[in-house]
C-alpha cells in the first residue's frame, strides 16, 4: 500500500538523493577501474595473472559461456563494507556485503554496440530461497552462505527478474575510489566555479576553488558528489562525465603503465571477477574499437512504494521489458515487425517449424508462413535473404545462428518466388 503523506515522501526523496550521490561516485570508480585495468593489460598482458580470478566461483551452471558473435552480458557490482565504514576497507571476498551499485553492461562484438542498464539498489524482487526483498540483499544473502555464492545469487536473481543471461561478474568495494585516484597521481580538472557544500549527516564537506588543478582522491570524491547546480541532476551528470573523460585520459597515459605493478597490487584488494585473463584481453581489444559516444544507457523504470512498512523501488515491468530488449538484447521490435519471414522445416522433427516461429515472433518478427521443406534431410539451417536489406537480414541471421550453430546465410535471385516473405529459413538438423 502506498503512503502519500507529503512529509514522508519528502524524507524518502532526501534519503534517495543521498544514496544516489554515493552510488554515482561508486559507479564512476567501478567503470574507471575497469578501464584502467584493461588499458594496462592490453599493454602488458604478461601481468594478467596477477589479478585474482575464479571463473567457476559463480556456479558454472548459472554462468553459461557466451556464444561466439553474440552479446556478452556482465554484471558490475559496487559493494558496501559490512562495517558501513568507508575508511575501513575489507576484502570483498569475505563478509556479507550488499551490492549498493548494480548495473549490467551488454557488449555486442559484431555491431560494436554497448548498452548499460542500471538497477536501483532498492528494487523489489524475488531472491531465490529468500523471498521478496531489495535486490541489493541478494549478494549479502549468498555471501553469508559462502564467500563466492554472493555473485551467483545476485546473477540468478537478476536473470529471473529480467529474463536475461549473465555471463560474467565484476565486483569491487567502495573504499577503492580515493585510493585509485591517488595511485594514478591525481586527475587534472578545470573546476568551472567555486564549489561549497556541507552535509553533516553524510559527513560531506565540499570546498573546491575555481580553476585548473590536480584533484587527489579526496578532492575528486568531493567533485563528483557536488550537487548544487542550477539544472540539478543534469548539471551533476555533466560534471561527472567531464571527470570521467579526464580520469580515463589519465588512466591511459604512459605514466599509468609505468605504475601498473603497484596498481595491480591495489586492484587485488578491491576487484574480483569471474572473467579469465583471456576473456579480459578479448574485451580490451573490443573496447579499442568501440565509440564511447554511442553507449546507450538506461535505468529500471518504476516508482517509490511502501510495502509492508519498507520502502522499495517497484519496477514498471511494462516499461522495463522494452528497455531490456534494447540495451541488453539489441532487439528493436518496431524494426523487426517490418521483416516478414517464411519458415520451412527441413527435418523429420515435426514441431521445429513452430518452435522457430514462436521464437521469432517473441522477438517481434512477422512470420507469414510455416510449412514443410522440399525434403527432410537438411543437415544445416539455411537463411535466405530475398529482400536485399542487409541490416534487417543481418540481425535476423544472427538471432537464428544462436539457435542453429551451423546456419549459413544466402542471397536469393530476384526471380525466385518469395511467398510474400523477405526472408526464408530452411531448418536443418543443427537447429536446437
Amino acid at each position: 500500500m502506498s503512503i502519500d503523506n507529503p512529509a514522508i515522501t519528502a524524507r524518502r526523496r532526501t534519503r534517495r538523493l543521498a544514496r544516489a550521490r554515493r552510488r554515482r561516485a561508486i559507479v564512476i570508480g567501478v567503470v574507471v577501474l575497469i578501464l584502467s585495468v584493461f588499458a594496462g593489460w592490453f599493454a602488458l598482458h604478461g601481468l594478467l595473472a596477477a589479478l585474482h580470478t575464479d571463473p567457476a566461483s559463480a556456479d558454472a551452471a548459472e554462468t553459461p559461456e557466451p556464444i561466439p558473435g553474440q552479446r556478452i552480458n556482465i554484471l558490475v557490482m559496487g559493494l558496501d563494507n559490512p562495517s558501513d565504514d568507508p575508511m575501513n576497507p575489507v576484502d570483498i571476498r569475505t563478509g556479507a556485503s550488499r551490492s549498493d551499485v548494480m548495473f549490467l553492461v551488454s557488449i555486442d562484438p559484431e555491431t560494436k554496440e554497448v548498452g548499460l542498464l542500471s538497477i536501483p539498489r532498492d528494487t523489489r524482487v524475488n531472491i531465490p530461497g529468500y523471498g521478496m526483498d531489495k535486490i541489493n540483499a541478494a549478494h549479502a544473502y549468498g555471501q553469508s552462505e559462502r564467500p563466492q555464492r554472493g555473485p551467483a545469487l545476485a546473477m540468478r536473481t537478476i536473470r529471473e527478474f529480467l529474463g536475461v543471461t549473465i555471463h560474467y561478474y565484476v565486483r569491487m568495494n567502495v573504499a577503492g575510489f580515493r585510493g585509485i585516484v591517488d595511485l594514478l597521481g591525481g586527475v587534472e580538472m578545470n573546476i568551472p566555479r567555486d564549489m561549497d557544500y556541507d552535509d553533516p549527516s553524510q559527513n560531506l564537506h565540499i570546498h573546491l576553488k575555481e580553476g585548473v588543478q590536480t584533484l587527489n582522491g579526496e578532492k575528486a570524491m568531493e567533485y563528483v558528489r557536488f550537487r548544487s547546480y542550477d539544472n540539478a541532476d543534469i548539471g551533476r551528470i555533466q560534471a561527472q562525465q567531464e571527470f570521467m573523460k579526464a580520469l580515463i585520459h589519465r588512466a591511459f597515459s604512459f605514466g599509468t603503465i609505468l605504475k601498473l605493478p603497484a596498481l595491480i597490487t591495489e586492484l587485488k584488494k578491491l576487484v574480483d571477477t569471474s572473467m579469465d585473463p583471456g576473456t579480459m584481453m578479448n574485451l580490451a581489444a573490443m573496447a579499442a574499437r568501440f565509440d564511447p559516444d554511442t553507449v546507450q544507457m538506461g535505468t529500471i523504470p518504476g516508482e517509490d512504494r511502501n510495502v509492508g512498512g519498507y520502502d522499495y523501488w517497484v519496477a514498471d515491468m511494462a516499461k522495463t521489458r522494452p528497455l531490456v530488449d534494447k540495451l541488453l538484447r539489441g532487439i528493436d521490435r518496431q524494426a523487426n515487425a517490418t521483416v516478414t519471414v517464411e519458415i520451412l522445416n527441413g527435418t523429420e522433427v515435426s514441431n521445429k517449424g513452430t518452435q522457430l516461429a514462436n521464437r521469432l515472433k517473441g522477438l517481434g518478427y512477422s512470420v507469414v508462413r510455416v510449412a514443410t521443406a522440399d525434403r527432410t534431410d537438411y543437415s544445416y539451417t539455411r537463411i535466405v535473404n530475398r529482400d536485399g536489406e542487409s541490416d534487417s537480414f543481418g540481425q535476423l541471421a544472427r538471432n537464428v545462428t544462436s539457435w542453429a550453430k551451423d546456419a549459413k546465410a544466402y542471397h536469393a535471385s530476384p526471380t525466385e518466388p518469395s511467398n510474400g516473405a523477405m526472408v526464408t529459413i530452411i531448418i536443418g538438423a543443427d537447429f536446437k
